[in-house]
């Protein structure tokens, strides 16, 4: 509609400057001429107005349906090696083995995340994201299918339930074999997990950033909303197709091993092909934040550190940014016992709790998730993005009061049904919460620095995540919980206080350096 109203006023300017410039008789010849070229001229305008909203679509459906298979086949890798880990290799230890397990995925993100987005700042500047992301695509990928190979030579050894795979009597659990395919499986699986942090690092920290600059101002939001859903929606529907293959095959773990490196082997070509579609329709991506204008001797200084530091210069990198508060906040909630996590999930186990119900559960709760992310829509079209965030995580810390308070409640029925009430609940303002910093992340952190920033802000996620897990190992009873959502709650309290004092009242959404 703006281009029209702009090429009337265009037109009319035309012919006023021809009724002036032309009092001869061949005035009306020469109007028409003009008017014809002016009329030319829009219509090309238009053309070229209509192929750019239409190449927007196309290049947010490639990204789209992108995630979706990358996020798709991750969920169902992951499921099923805690499904392994959990009942086939070693039951009475399972509880240890898919703690060590997350323990050092969290610890490797937490090591290693800067530095792979050093790596990525360091290929945008060269004009080579393509190429980082096939690089971080073939490493997800390629220890998925490490890690599944693994999983099947151990269960496929001696020892072993000929239709089970589950360790039997007769088998040594810490034979040197059993030992060695348990630690690859945990490192393989580990750096997985550590690829899959670096390519949604650069999708969306870079690459939505970059797509979006040529389109609306609302094109972002909507672009970091439909991600998060599909996020959402995989959490949910990835373990329930495994569940449903599982219980085809008779619980049979070997199957699904299987399943799920086919289904990574083909979500890998899927994913990149997609990803190269993009960058031939958006020419930026193709393009090094070198090439553009920024001469500041303190901005040079900066790109300089960002793409030469270590993790712990990276750190300073990251709370040099004005949405550092914000990005500490965000962390600090992986603190917090008081989610759908597995430790939860244990907790409900011990207290008598069916599986069935914790399934339909955690399932309600990524819908209740969805309904979050429209929520942040709803409030950050008519709010500044630091008040939808400051409202988010007011509503995220309201609805864990009201479960941290049911630890006082004396019938225990009651208290476990306001437990899982208020968590259901919370999911609202925590996805809120979750995009509202994220878009901030996006439009204040400057180019030279996303790579380094995004990375750094994975790496403090996985080490409150980690420091959730030795926590859950200190205080490992079930009557010894309380301590554990204590901490948790505290550490939201504690969010809480950064985003009021960091973010809402310093109006960090007023500085934008997009583009």
């Amino acid at each position: 509609m703006m281009v029209s109203s702009e090429n009337n006023v265009m037109l009319n300017d035309i012919q006023a400057i021809a009724c002036e410039e032309d009092p001869c008789e061949d005035e009306q010849i020469d109007s028409d001429a003009v008017k014809s070229t002016a009329a030319l001229e829009i219509g090309q305008a238009n053309d070229q107005a209509g192929a750019a909203t239409f190449a927007s679509l196309v290049v947010r459906r490639y990204l789209l349906a992108s995630h979706l298979f990358g996020v798709f086949a991750e969920q169902v890798f992951q499921f099923v090696v805690v499904v392994f880990l959990t009942k086939a290799v070693l039951p009475e230890a399972s509880l240890m083995l898919v703690s060590s397990y997350g323990f050092t995925s969290s610890l490797l993100v937490f090591s290693l995340g800067s530095h792979f987005g050093r790596y990525l700042d360091l290929e945008s500047a060269r004009s080579r994201r393509l190429r980082s992301i096939r690089a971080v695509l073939i490493g997800q990928y390629g220890c998925v299918l490490a890690s599944t190979v693994a999983c099947y030579a151990l269960l496929s050894g001696e020892g072993k339930d000929s239709d089970t795979g589950i360790l039997t009597s007769t088998g040594d659990p810490f034979d040197l074999t059993t030992t060695s395919l348990l630690i690859a499986i945990h490192l393989f699986g580990g750096f997985s997990l550590l690829f899959s942090e670096a390519s949604t690092v650069a999708i969306e920290k870079d690459w939505a950033i970059v797509i979006a600059a040529g389109c609306d101002a609302d094109y972002l939001g909507r672009l970091n909303i439909a991600l998060r859903q599909i996020d959402l929606g995989s959490k949910m529907l990835s373990p329930t197709a495994a569940g449903f293959f599982l219980m085809a095959v008779g619980e049979q773990v070997q199957p699904a091993i299987i399943a799920a490196a086919i289904i990574n082997f083909f979500a890998f070509f899927i994913e990149y092909c997609f990803l190269t579609k993009i960058c031939a329709l958006v020419p930026g991506l193709m393009m090094s934040w070198g090439d553009q204008n920024e001469s500041s001797d303190k901005d040079n200084q900066e790109k300089r550190h960002c793409t030469s530091c270590s993790f712990f210069a990276g750190l300073v990198v990251y709370f040099q940014q004005k949405i550092a508060a914000g990005g500490l906040a965000l962390a600090m909630l992986y603190l917090n016992v008081l989610s759908v996590g597995e430790l939860m999930t244990a907790y409900l186990v011990s207290c008598g709790i069916s599986l069935h119900f914790i399934g339909l559960w955690k399932g309600i709760s990524s819908i209740v998730g969805i309904f979050g992310t429209r929520a942040f829509g709803f409030v950050s079209s008519r709010y500044s993005l630091a008040t939808t965030s400051m409202l988010s995580i007011t509503f995220f810390l309201g609805c864990l009061s009201l479960s941290f308070g049911s630890s006082f409640v004396a019938n225990k029925s009651v208290a476990l049904a306001v437990l899982v009430l208020g968590i259901s609940i919370s999911r609202i303002g925590l996805w809120s919460f979750d995009l509202a910093i994220s878009q901030l992340i996006q439009e204040t952190v400057p180019v030279h620095c996303r790579g380094i920033f995004g990375g750094t802000q994975h790496s403090l996620q996985a080490f409150f995540f980690a420091l959730h897990f030795v926590s859950g190992l200190i205080w490992s009873k079930p009557d010894q919980f309380f301590i554990l959502a204590a901490i948790g709650y505290s550490a939201v309290g504690f969010a809480f206080l950064l985003v009021l004092l960091g973010v809402y009242q310093s109006r960090i959404g007023s500085y934008s350096t997009i583009g």
